[in-house]
């Protein structure tokens, strides 16, 4: 019997649809962070800036959209955040 809590999770960072603008002058320019625990590092995956996206980006067609984690037990977590690119620092937008 194949033992369900452990394998491999493809991941593929499509679209988002971000209901607030950072930015006052100009267009956001959004990226997806995921965050998740695997053999008791912290691992991380950054998706590329899409300039000027605004609220809506895709990333569908990017290369590095899609990634792979793989999951050891069943309560693992991936945490995602959409953030947008900035010089100094980074704004948390969804």
């Amino acid at each position: 019997m194949q033992n369900l809590t452990q394998g491999r999770l493809e991941i593929t960072i499509v679209e988002a649809k971000l209901t607030r603008d950072t930015e006052i002058i100009g267009s956001m320019d959004p990226y997806v962070k995921a965050t998740w625990e695997q053999e008791g590092e912290e691992k991380e995956h950054k998706s590329v800036a899409l300039e000027g996206a605004g609220k809506t980006p895709n990333w569908e067609s990017e290369p590095g959209s899609r990634f792979d984690v793989e999951v050891t037990n069943v309560h693992d977590f991936i945490t995602f955040k959409v953030k947008d690119q900035n010089v100094v620092e980074s704004d948390c937008i969804g």
